[in-house]
């Protein structure tokens, strides 16, 4: 006999494995039970154990991914709660946008406010998804109350062609390491320039560097025109140590599929987007990432820094005027 959700509920609370649960709530999903998924979810919201949570959570999974309506208003009823903390929100609108038609969503964007978190995160997810929301008008009137009373209200509604993400073939280069390592003499001298990530875009550093991880950036100024061999030449703490340098020249394409491959670890990619714009833009020192003239070099270290993490940055962009601007992120050892 099925338990009742007040049973489950209660069970919850106390339970170390929620296995059972799980199964029964993606069997209601596949049934079309969007009543009492909705209404499991809702009891849920009282329960602060950590299979309750893994419970609720699958709750909006199941919602998101089954396509209809009805599940979307459940989903976004769920997951527009209080109660839901923020990164849970975010990463229900990924799975929402992932799951439903477009149809199923536009019409959700009429009556939302900039304060709605979830829907926010929806509407920029669904441009990553169907590249274009400009002739939507209803995605158009929602952008224009995000504009300046939102942080994802920056962004525009259609994809620029270098944020179509795509696989990057170019190869590697090794690049010769330190003198004392059998390396070449430096051939330039550097100075280091007052500039760093965190100090123009704190939010987009803090982003980069996720829970425990860490980031470096730095502007620099060489006395020779830039070839890769001089990358070694800068004073990172981030290539101290390395066995190893590789290096490839990216187009401004590659280069926002680099750092978006960090920024969406979380499970967001409105705010990966967002940040990688952001980072791209500091980087090349220009207002939006698409008035960028730089030349972009992608590196891997193998090295202590990097802990050989494979959600590791590395990231350089040659200014107009000769500047370097480096910059490097890895997660938790």
């Amino acid at each position: 006999m099925e338990a009742t959700i007040d049973e489950m509920v209660s069970r919850l609370r106390t339970a170390e494995s929620c296995d059972e649960e799980l199964t029964l709530v993606q069997g209601w999903a596949d049934a079309g039970r969007i009543d009492e998924l909705l209404h499991l979810g809702e009891a849920l919201l009282e329960a602060d154990s950590a299979a309750a949570a893994a419970v609720r959570w699958g709750v909006i999974t199941a919602l998101a991914a089954r396509p209809g309506a009805f599940s979307v208003v459940a989903a976004l009823q769920l997951a527009g709660d209080e109660r839901i903390p923020v990164p849970d929100k975010r990463r229900a609108a990924a799975l929402l946008a992932a799951g439903q038609p477009l149809e199923n969503l536009d019409a959700f964007f009429a009556d939302a406010g900039p304060k709605d978190e979830v829907l926010a995160c929806l509407l920029q997810e669904t441009v990553l998804r169907h590249g274009d929301l400009s002739a939507v008008p209803e995605a158009v009137a929602y952008a224009e109350a995000l504009h300046g009373t939102h942080p994802l209200g920056e962004l525009p509604l259609r994809l620029a062609e270098f944020e179509h993400v795509r696989a990057v073939t170019e190869p590697y280069r090794t690049l010769p390491l330190w003198p004392d390592q059998g390396g070449a003499e430096p051939t330039a001298t550097v100075e280091r320039l007052p500039w760093a990530l965190d100090e123009v875009a704190p939010g987009t550093s803090h982003r980069l560097a996720g829970a425990g991880g860490r980031v470096e950036s730095g502007l620099f100024r060489l006395s020779a025109p830039w070839q890769p061999d001089l990358l070694t030449s800068l004073p990172l703490e981030c290539l101290a140590g390395a066995e190893s340098v590789r290096v490839r020249e990216l187009a401004l394409a590659g280069a926002f599929a680099a750092v978006f491959a960090t920024t969406a670890q979380e499970g967001s990619g409105a705010y990966a987007r967002l940040h990688t714009r952001q980072a791209l833009a500091r980087l090349a020192d220009v207002a939006r990432p698409g008035e960028a003239r730089c030349r972009w070099w992608q590196f891997v270290v193998d090295g202590p820094w990097f802990y050989r993490e494979p959600g590791s940055l590395g990231l350089l962009a040659v200014r107009p005027d000769g500047a370097v601007a480096v910059l490097a992120a890895t997660g938790a050892d």
